[in-house]
């Protein structure tokens, strides 16, 4: 499959959260390159998703661990980072929270 489309596909089920969306980003995140561009590009998804979504904890908490292994597989050079390597990522790597008081 050409890699841009398959970028925008995985943008849109970032963006749409289907059913069991959250296991293939992770795989996608697997597969790509460690200092690519798609990898920089789905992690910023991925943030600007953890920051305005509205979204249950349970979504929140795979976003920000999709965001925390994006974030390890760039700077720990691990291709499929662990749950060790993940947690090496701090929580001050994710962006803060945009709510608003209903």
């Amino acid at each position: 499959m050409n890699p841009i489309l398959k970028h925008e596909i995985a943008l849109l089920v970032i963006t749409s959260r289907p059913k069991n969306w959250h296991s293939e980003i992770d795989k996608y995140i697997t597969g790509l390159p460690k200092d690519s561009f798609f990898l920089y590009d789905t992690v910023n998804a991925l943030r600007a998703q953890y920051r305005y979504a509205f979204v249950d904890e349970n979504q929140l908490r795979k976003i920000a661990l999709l965001i925390k292994k994006g974030l390890a597989k760039h700077h720990l050079n691990v291709n499929n980072p662990g749950s060790a390597q993940i947690r090496q990522i701090s929580n001050d790597a994710l962006p803060k929270r945009e709510e608003e008081d209903v």
